[in-house]
């Protein structure tokens, strides 16, 4: 089950399960500017995940622009492999990876300008990979799973 460790950063996801998983990342993100609510959607919520689906939070703001600032900071206290903004999403997406693998997206409502294409450059490369291997667990996820 997640625990804290020294510093305040959550470890520990293997053995989840839906109410400990949205228990702890709400806790880990109530504090965040701005954050009404946060809760399970998509496939965890319905009852029909498998073990590699990821992990669905409707985030709800009164004040988007300070939660979205605050977050990247707040997201470390999950320990994340991976995290990013979602340049493809329609909407702002939050995308983590957490140890196990376990992928997160944090939802918001507001509407987001796709970026599609990358400019490789030595300050996008690090972006670049991290997608990748975001793309990767989606794909293997389906391969194994539908």
């Amino acid at each position: 089950a997640p625990s804290l460790r020294q510093g305040g950063v959550v470890t520990g996801w293997h053995g989840r399960d839906e109410q400990t998983m949205a228990d702890v990342i709400g806790s880990v993100l109530s504090a965040l500017p701005g954050l009404e609510s946060i809760e399970l959607v998509g496939s965890r919520a319905r009852g029909d995940a498998t073990e590699w689906s990821d992990w669905d939070f409707k985030c709800a703001t009164d004040d988007f622009d300070e939660c979205r600032r605050a977050l990247p900071d707040a997201a470390r206290r999950l320990d994340p492999i991976l995290a990013q903004w979602d340049r493809l999403s329609p909407t702002w997406c939050y995308m983590l990876v957490l140890d196990g693998p376990v992928k997160i997206d944090l939802i918001f409502d507001q509407l987001h300008e796709a970026s599609l294409q990358w400019t490789p450059s030595a300050e996008s490369m690090q972006g670049i990979d991290d997608h990748f291997c975001l793309c990767l667990q989606v794909l293997l996820g389906a391969l194994l799973f539908d």
